[in-house]
């Protein structure tokens, strides 16, 4: 399983910010910008390309597998990277408004087939019935004389 890369982002340590590792915990402990704080995790273009393409290749099921799998912090950090790098279709939610927002769609021009059929039938029933009323008068018994 591929590591990510870690970019430093303070100097604390005496490591130069613009110094990248292949981050074990015990490096990640002492890089860390503030007391008693977590860590800040930098993630490089092609490590996020590379989840987010396993990810639309069903690799990885879900966008929570992936940041348990690679320790990805932050509930959002995979969804901000798929909007910023072209894969906005992982992203849940608007998945769902954009199936419901085509679903609706659908359901409109479905309505308003049915409404042109059902006003073309209505038309049909008027031409039978007046050409059925002619028939009906012609062919109505006669008064009997009794």
């Amino acid at each position: 399983m591929k590591q990510p890369i870690i970019e430093n982002s303070s100097n604390t340590t005496g490591i130069s910010a613009k110094s990248i590792c292949q981050a074990p915990a015990d490096i990640l402990e002492k890089e860390k910008p503030f007391m008693n704080s977590t860590p800040i995790k930098r993630y490089t273009t092609e490590f996020k390309l590379d989840v987010l393409t396993k990810l639309r290749d069903g690799i990885i099921p879900s966008i929570e597998e992936a940041r348990r799998l690679y320790a990805i912090g932050g509930k959002m950090s995979v969804n901000r990277w798929a909007k910023q790098l072209g894969f906005s279709d992982l992203i849940p939610e608007q998945k769902i408004i954009t199936e419901k927002k085509m679903k609706r769609q659908e359901l409109v021009e479905l309505n308003q087939r049915l409404i042109i059929i059902i006003g073309k039938c209505y038309a049909r029933i008027a031409e039978l019935e007046s050409a059925v009323k002619p028939m009906i008068v012609e062919t109505a018994p006669e008064a009997s004389n009794g």
